[in-house]
């Protein structure tokens, strides 16, 4: 392995000994050599972990052994490999050195475990922006005032019919304004059922203009 050292500062870490963690923190270290020092660091970590069978590894053995994870490991992200690693060594109570196998079973766990944790954070972000709305809606504001949202002439038919009706029209069918999101991304994307969202409902990407132009406005 060709001698390498990252310049940080004034300090230069000796980066052939380096930790994992030190290794995860490095940047500009080329990803190749990043990637191999780091499977090598994490072995030296299992062999102190488990010193009674280390002590009998090979020169060799050793160097054909980081060959070997190094080419089970190449699609697993670093940052999961190490949890993995040390979760197994924490939770290890036979002694006995893991096999790429066992480490990858805990890095599965801890993988499913973070998108369990994302989905959950999600949720949450959700419902908060739920209730965002809710009081939005509660202070006045509603979608006619969304840069998403589109003032469109349509034709009255149906309920809008029966409402002019009851307000004491004429039940004909003219023309009305209705609004229309226009952020495919929203369940209120061109309305429900593509027919005009109702004045008093905000979606989930609700901005009104008032607001862009603020963040536009230079500071004084």
């Amino acid at each position: 392995m060709e001698r390498y050292n990252l310049v940080s500062g004034n300090q230069f870490p000796d980066i052939q000994n380096a930790s994992p963690k030190v290794l995860l923190s490095m940047d500009g270290l080329p990803e190749e050599l990043k990637y191999e020092l780091f499977i090598a660091a994490e072995l030296y970590t299992l062999r102190m972990a488990y010193p009674v069978q280390a002590r009998k590894f090979t020169e060799r053995e050793v160097s054909r052994t980081n060959e070997l994870w190094a080419e089970i490991f190449a699609g697993v992200e670093l940052r999961l490999l190490h949890k993995a690693i040390i979760r197994f060594i924490s939770q290890d109570r036979k002694a006995f050195f893991p096999t790429p196998g066992q480490i990858i079973g805990v890095v599965e766990e801890i993988a499913a475990e973070e998108a369990t944790e994302a989905k959950h954070l999600s949720a949450e972000r959700h419902w908060a922006g739920v209730a965002e709305n809710e009081q939005r809606i509660s202070q006045g504001e509603n979608c006619s005032t969304c840069r998403f949202c589109e003032h469109r002439k349509v034709t009255a038919s149906g309920f809008e019919l029966i409402c002019k009706a009851i307000d004491g029209g004429e039940a004909i069918e003219d023309d009305i304004t209705k609004l229309f999101c226009l952020n495919p991304n929203s369940y209120k994307y061109e309305g429900l059922y593509r027919r005009g969202t109702a004045v008093t409902i905000l979606c989930e990407y609700y901005e009104p203009m008032m607001l862009i132009n603020d963040k536009q406005r230079p500071a004084t």
